[in-house]
């Protein structure tokens, strides 16, 4: 496989089966992945997604670090548009690294290290984020994975969060618990389930998806709707209905102290 895509390099992973993945050194960004036995991707990337240098990828698995959500800094941080390099590589998995630099402590005073671990085998995607703290004082941070599944929202529904309490920022960050079972992924939708620890799946038609995680408290559930689409430059028109986030995160903030590491993972099974 080519390792470029658009204006972009990327490493393109094999795994059992004929699993296959794309990572994208930009960002550290996971932007394909079809299980073995499969012929559609399992991740969304929006209808107008482009692939240039310092711009964002709509879609994926983009890394955000160290601000989740508005803040300071730009939307969910500045690692996504920066360049990693490959720290290890294998035909099924590789590590990608971000270390601070000049450009990222103008915008945040703080030494660190980033590591994305990806494998991929048979129906199995395994994605690991490391978080380090390089410096001699401890600092806050925010992360996720915000993952971009391809689904028919329209029909689509996330199971696993019955009990887990929510904040829904459509209606102004109320509190609230989840009732039922079952969840729509239709938009518009966005909450953040705090503290939830818990083995998810997503339905859609005759297809599944187990997913979970470890290290990440939070869980983000968020599709714009078909109101909603149009502020995101990356969406085509109907993308609202072809996708559905549901994020492994530290909405934070958590602190990190000097020397320390945070460790979080998301792993998914098709089925």
């Amino acid at each position: 496989m080519a390792r470029r895509r658009g204006a972009l390099e990327i490493v393109p992973l094999t795994g059992e089966g004929g699993a296959r993945a794309v990572v994208c050194l930009q960002g550290g960004h996971i932007v394909s992945w079809i299980p073995a036995g499969e012929a559609d991707d399992r991740l969304f990337l929006g209808g107008n997604a482009v692939f240039r240098t310092g711009e964002e990828i709509w879609g994926g698995i983009p890394v955000v670090f160290p601000q989740f959500g508005e803040g300071p800094l730009p939307l969910h941080g500045f690692v996504r548009t920066l360049p990693w390099r490959v720290a290890d590589e294998a035909r099924d998995r590789c590590v990608l690294s971000l270390t601070d630099d000049a450009q990222t402590r103008r915008l945040w005073p703080h030494p660190f290290r980033l590591d994305l671990h990806v494998r991929v085998a048979g129906t199995v995607l395994e994605v690991a984020l490391v978080v380090r703290n390089t410096g001699d004082a401890a600092w806050d941070f925010g992360a996720a994975l915000h993952t971009y599944l391809a689904v028919d929202a329209t029909r689509a529904t996330l199971h696993g969060l019955a009990g887990a309490a929510y904040r829904d920022k459509d209606r102004g960050h109320a509190a609230f618990v989840q009732r039922d079972e079952s969840l729509s992924l239709a938009g518009p939708i966005d909450r953040v389930y705090r503290e939830a620890h818990y083995l998810l799946g997503v339905r859609d038609g005759s297809r599944r998806l187990g997913l979970a995680s470890g290290g990440f408290p939070d869980v983000v559930v968020w599709n714009a709707g078909p109101d909603g689409e149009h502020r995101w430059p990356g969406f085509a028109p109907g993308d609202w209905a072809r996708m559905a986030c549901v994020e492994a995160a530290v909405v934070g903030p958590r602190t990190l102290g000097p020397g320390a590491a945070f460790h979080g993972t998301q792993r998914f099974e098709a089925a």
